[in-house]
């Protein structure tokens, strides 16, 4: 909105002529009369006072804050009838944490059955009927078999299957049911969870998921059956195994016990071991590229132990390249000896050991003589024995 502009000022009618007033006390300042003193004049007849033009209206900034104030009130009545209207409509808003109660409890009837059916079908190694309770996506159900499932049953059969009275769960959507079997020589107390669906209940925690990474190469299989990747297995207790004769699992027994969610983090832990031909071959591929290493003349090795050019604070003090001699002190024979042999990681397939080997150096200056020299530190020894051809490469 553009201000108003000031009308034009009415041209005012002459008034008489009126003899000017005495004034008492001093002139207000800014006056004429508050300046220096001028020469003293006679007092002549002065106009009568002009009154401001009349601008017709309130002020600009009045008007403003008129509109912007009945704006404001509009506004509050709209937010006010909004969150009446959304009260009126969605109800009381629930706590945050908290679902909305169903309107209607969920009927439990069948649920404790359906998971006693489904306990029933593992223990009698029939795969089809157990997974009439469970829900498994296309391609994830390679361990999900009639065979795989009686080997389970075979290493740790499941009996005494109790099953507890369902109670609402899933936040009231659904149901709880408390179950407690013999897995094998130990006794499992859980709970399933189901939902209902079309045609009955469905158990959302019935399989078990795996994530088998880190083994390529090693042909690992659960229960005999070669897996990779993610896959999901029935409750039950497996055996795995890998195909390699310088490693193995480090597994007391060779099993894996896989009867409820947490249970899956036993194959993301699983750890690799050499065999006692793998130790054998390591320390020997080790040793062999150790002596290699320590042979070498040069200023830098494969294995490290590098030495610097200069030897600093010394006159004539360059290293002449080719002169260099390496060799493992006592101690570096007797902790060659007692070495351990650890998982790299990268990759998995791959062992080393983080024990270090003391090496005495000396080398030739330019200045002539043959000193002992300080050197870097060692590199570590690294074997994959996954590779056609295991050999060794020494990392930092």
């Amino acid at each position: 909105m553009s201000e108003p502009q000031d009308p034009q000022p009415h041209p005012q009618p002459q008034q008489p002529q009126q003899p000017q007033q005495p004034s008492y006390g001093p002139p207000p300042p800014g006056t004429p009369y508050s300046q220096s003193p001028l020469p003293p004049v006679a007092p002549g007849p002065q106009p009568l006072p002009v009154p401001p033009p009349d601008r017709g209206g309130l002020p600009v900034g009045a008007i403003i804050g008129i509109i912007g104030g009945a704006v404001g009130v509009v506004v509050l009545i709209g937010i006010a009838f909004f969150f009446l209207w959304m009260t009126v409509l969605l109800g009381p808003t629930p706590p945050r944490d908290d679902w909305p109660e169903p309107t209607t409890a969920p009927d439990l009837t069948g649920a404790a059955e359906s998971v006693e059916s489904y306990l029933t079908a593992l223990a009698k190694g029939d795969a089809d009927a157990a997974l009439e309770y469970v829900w498994v996506e296309e391609g994830e159900d390679l361990l999900l078999t009639d065979e795989v499932l009686a080997e389970a049953a075979r290493i740790a059969p499941i009996g005494d299957i109790e099953v507890g009275v369902a109670s609402p769960g899933f936040e009231g959507y659904g149901a709880t049911v408390p179950v407690s079997f013999e897995l094998g020589d130990e006794w499992v107390d859980r709970e399933f969870q189901l939902w209902e669906v079309s045609d009955g209940w469905e158990i959302s925690d019935g399989l078990i998921s795996v994530w088998i990474d880190g083994f390529t190469g090693l042909e690992l299989e659960v229960n005999g059956v070669t897996a990779e990747g993610y896959q999901l297995v029935f409750p039950g207790v497996y055996e795995v195994t890998i195909d390699n004769e310088y490693l193995e699992l480090d597994l007391p027994d060779g099993r894996i016990r896989l009867a409820e969610d947490l249970d899956s983090e036993s194959f993301y832990s699983l750890r690799l071991v050499t065999t006692e031909l793998g130790d054998e071959t390591f320390r020997s591929l080790v040793r062999a590229s150790l002596d290699e290493c320590l042979a070498m003349t040069t200023l830098t090795t494969p294995c490290g132990f590098e030495v610097s050019e200069t030897q600093t604070g010394v006159a004539g003090s360059r290293v002449v390249e080719g002169t260099v001699q390496r060799e493992l002190t006592e101690e570096g024979r007797a902790a060659f000896e007692r070495l351990t042999i650890e998982q790299d990681y990268d990759p998995r397939t791959a062992m080393t050991t983080w024990d270090y080997f003391p090496v005495r150096i000396t080398a030739q200056l330019a200045s002539g003589e043959t000193v002992q020299v300080q050197a870097g530190t060692m590199r570590f020894p690294s074997v994959d024995f996954a590779a056609a051809q295991p050999r060794v490469e020494w990392i930092d």
